[in-house]
């Protein structure tokens, strides 16, 4: 008893601080060239260069496990859901517990953690458009944050590069100005408005309808 208490303690007190990080990320460049390097659930050396020491399952199904190495970074992962169509990739995973020691940095602590990523086409298919939603507990959540901000970010800076896509600046809701959504430096999402049409000067503003 005297020792599950003390377990309990120590885990408090080491996982106290919990972040909730959502990143994203806009490139000029259709969705499959991001797909195809990215959806093997087993293959991930584009992801910071990890390397997978051992899995479990079949690759991109549910339940399937992958272990291995992020630099000198332990890492264990079940894959929780997993969707891929000619529109967009996403899938979930589940972490285990692990440490990171930084270079002249504190170690951090990493409790288990979930993290959720979808890759979805936008623009009639000339952009892409990527979301990754990471929950974790940690001694130091500001640095376990920078630490899959920076993973997350040199990872597609990495694949832009490779597929020679650009960062694209900027998007266009239906909250904004239908002059705003004819400007073709802030195109419209099709996952919120499917099969959006662009107006032309004829039509009135105020009929969506007919925007289909």
């Amino acid at each position: 008893m005297l020792f599950t208490s003390l377990t309990v303690a120590l885990f408090s007190l080491i996982f106290s601080d919990c972040a909730h990080s959502p990143i994203s990320y806009t490139y000029n460049a259709p969705v499959h060239k991001f797909t195809e390097i990215t959806k093997s659930w087993f293959d991930i050396q584009w992801y910071g260069g990890a390397v997978v020491s051992n899995t479990t399952g079949t690759d991109s199904v549910p339940g399937a496990t992958r272990s291995g190495f992020y630099g000198e970074t332990l890492f264990h992962e079940t894959l929780t859901m997993y969707s891929l169509d000619p529109d967009a990739l996403a899938y979930s995973l589940r972490g285990e517990s692990r440490i990171y020691v930084p270079p002249d940095q504190p170690v951090v602590h990493i409790g288990r953690y979930t993290e959720t990523m979808r890759i979805e086409s936008i623009c009639s298919g000339a952009a892409t458009y990527i979301n990754i939603r990471s929950y974790l507990c940690s001694n130091d959540s500001t640095q376990a944050y920078d630490l899959a901000y920076t993973l997350q970010t040199v990872a597609f800076q990495g694949i832009a590069a490779r597929i020679h896509a650009t960062v694209m600046g900027g998007d266009c809701l239906l909250t904004t100005t239908i002059t705003e959504c004819q400007r073709p430096a802030r195109p419209l999402r099709h996952a919120l408005t499917p099969n959006l049409a662009p107006m032309t000067s004829s039509q009135p503003t105020a009929n969506i309808s007919k925007l289909s």
